[in-house]
């Protein structure tokens, strides 16, 4: 079984309260491979597809990483609004391997009215991977060996600010994903005067992370977030 947490915080951001749920457990490569395709194919892809800008939605902040040693210092997010981060190699004779690297950005365009935030998309890639590969079919390659992956959406509402600004787009829902050969850490944050722990899935694509994350480990991480004294 995996290691479960979950936090509440007080209401000193926009006098809201907010919630974390944290779950980690071992994994195998095999596993996370499963798991990669399942969370590109699945969630990202019909999110992203054909489309140049994301509206109230983007990746995470450059300093979020949910477990720093899993992440050596060269594969750390290198700009904010990381929506999807993938390192490993790929064979380019008997011998030898290639390393590469493919990461998708949202990057900020526009606030659109007072309650509403633009960002576009950008797709980083270097080293072995060939440019015909699209980035959705990363966990399905062979043999390519995938040494770490990441996953993160965070999702913007309009919320009434004590300053001058009135209301603004802010952050209140994030779900994130951090993935090497034989580990998994997943997390999920609400920002809500609902502390229900189920409130904190009732965001669509929070609730298709935690099935995929459920399925490829076996167990119910909903339920696991609903028992956790």
């Amino acid at each position: 079984m995996g290691k479960v947490s979950v936090l509440t915080k007080g209401g000193r951001f926009f006098g809201e309260p907010s919630t974390q749920f944290d779950f980690e457990c071992s994994l195998t490569p095999v596993k996370q491979t499963l798991l990669l395709d399942s969370l590109l194919r699945t969630v990202l892809k019909p999110l992203l597809n054909r489309q140049q800008e994301l509206s109230d939605l983007k990746g995470r902040d450059a300093g979020l990483l949910l477990d720093e040693e899993m992440t050596p210092q060269e594969d750390r997010p290198q700009a904010e609004g990381e929506l999807m981060f993938c390192t490993g190699s790929l064979p380019i004779s008997e011998t030898k391997t290639k390393p590469f690297k493919i990461a998708l950005q949202s990057d900020f365009s526009r606030f659109e009215g007072s309650k509403s935030i633009v960002h576009s998309l950008q797709e980083i890639r270097s080293g072995a991977l060939p440019d015909f590969v699209p980035w959705y079919e990363m966990g399905r390659i062979f043999p390519v060996d995938i040494t770490l992956f990441r996953v993160a959406l965070e999702k913007f509402s309009p919320h009434r600010s004590w300053s001058f600004f009135g209301v603004m787009p802010v952050v209140t829902s994030g779900v994130y994903i951090d993935c090497s050969k034989d580990k998994l850490c997943f997390r999920v944050t609400r920002l809500s005067k609902d502390q229900e722990r189920k409130a904190l899935f009732d965001w669509e694509l929070a609730s298709k992370i935690e099935q995929s994350v459920s399925e490829v480990v076996g167990q119910k991480v909903l339920e696991l977030a609903l028992k956790k004294e």
